[in-house]
């Protein structure tokens, strides 16, 4: 969760974009002007810091219509932008349903090369209601949510939803190979739309993303991890093994690390451990492709639920 007044923003701001680095780090786009940046402006978040990343006003976005409400920061630095409405900026335009690439320098003294990235109406997206509202490019997928309900002639959802467009081929003739869904917000017990996504860990291939959201109001982030760590459902008592096992969304080269809070450690996606006394253990599951990695904790006790009702009725 973001606790948004506790970063110096006022009730009525309303975050309608992001790019999450870290728990202390995002950038973000507002749906309204501030008094130091505008709907046009991306913002960088450090652990209580802000700092102006994108003057949209530098590179032809002059608000209204031209609000970014989705962008994504690809890996070679270069800023992709979609805004509430049509665009028009030096040597390129595009509708709400696309996604302009600039390519230059970044900060209060902004500059670009436009392109067209997203041609929305070439992979389905036409009507107002399929406006693009976050996105996010991932090892060529592109993960896309929509102001309103979509449909590409392939796949339909709703504006909870995150769909992604897969092996996307950007530009004006843009294409994908296959649609599929990603995220279901009913299912996460969200019904409001989607106003900004963004997958981390990058490098995981979907198996581990956590996705990032923030909803309408602007005002929180919500994660939906995709992998879990399971425990053994009967009792954990001392000499006894445990198991435990790693769910992921997807299969991939993975490698499980445990600690298993004794000093004890294991691998692989299900292990087993024996505790050899009563307590509580922070377990530590660790899953890596060899790029990045992802830790999932959980706690466990050990012989309390046995031992404990034992010595509360003794005389």
């Amino acid at each position: 969760m973001f606790d948004a007044e506790g970063a110096g923003l006022l009730p009525e701001a309303d975050i309608d974009a992001l790019v999450v680095v870290n728990s202390d780090q995002f950038y973000a786009s507002f749906d309204s002007d501030g008094l130091l940046f505008s709907s046009s402006d991306i913002l960088f978040y450090d652990n209580g810091s802000w700092s102006l990343y994108f003057d949209g006003s530098d590179v032809g976005l002059t608000g209204g219509a031209e609000n970014v409400d989705a962008f994504e920061i690809l890996t070679d630095g270069s800023v992709l932008v979609s805004t509430v409405g049509a665009a028009s900026v030096p040597g390129a335009s595009a509708n709400d349903q696309d996604f302009l690439r600039c390519v230059g320098s970044f900060g209060t003294a902004t500059s670009c090369t436009w392109s067209v990235y997203l041609e929305g109406a070439d992979i389905g997206l036409g009507d107002f209601s399929e406006g693009v509202d976050g996105g996010d490019l991932s090892r060529g997928n592109l993960y896309l949510t929509t102001r309103g309900v979509f449909d590409t002639g392939s796949l339909a959802g709703e504006p909870e939803d995150v769909f992604v467009c897969e092996a996307f081929t950007p530009g004006t003739s843009s294409a994908c190979s296959g649609y599929s869904a990603y995220f279901d917000g009913s299912v996460e017990g969200i019904t409001d739309s989607l106003d900004g996504i963004s997958l981390r860990p990058e490098s995981l291939v979907g198996v581990l993303f956590g996705l990032s959201v923030v909803n309408s109001q602007g005002d929180a982030l919500k994660t939906h991890v995709g992998a879990e760590m399971l425990l053994d459902a009967g009792p954990m008592k001392p000499g006894s093994p445990v198991a435990f096992s790693a769910k992921a969304v997807a299969a991939g080269n993975l490698t499980y690390t445990w600690d298993f809070g004794d000093g004890s450690a294991g691998s692989g996606a299900e292990v087993q451990h024996t505790y050899r006394d009563i307590g509580t253990y922070t377990v530590v599951l660790t899953v890596s492709n060899g790029e990045d990695s992802v830790k999932s904790v959980s706690v466990v006790q050990i012989g309390w639920q046995t031992f404990m009702p034992l010595i509360a009725n003794r005389p």
